[in-house]
């Protein structure tokens, strides 16, 4: 059992299972394809938050892109050019 870019999988080996409802924190190996799904990281430092920070990379390349184009189209506009 291995993590894999959107899961976490754990396995207890010895001692006590956490019980559901439980926080646990645990540190993955990456973040990259899961954290544009959210508004906000919560910063947690000896388990105490210290910040709550806007995830910049909220949301798809489709509106990025379509924005550009709206930008384009409004410089060439501005030039005479459209």
């Amino acid at each position: 059992m291995g993590p894999s870019e959107e899961h976490l999988p754990m396995q207890v080996s010895a001692g006590a299972v956490p019980a559901l409802g439980e926080v646990l924190y645990l540190i993955p190996r990456h973040v990259c394809p899961t954290v544009n799904n959210f508004d906000a990281a919560l910063l947690v430092r000896n388990g105490e938050i210290q910040s709550v920070e806007k995830v910049s990379a909220r949301g798809r390349e489709m509106p990025l892109l379509q924005q550009e184009m709206l930008n384009r189209q409004s410089s060439k506009q501005a030039h005479g050019l459209a």
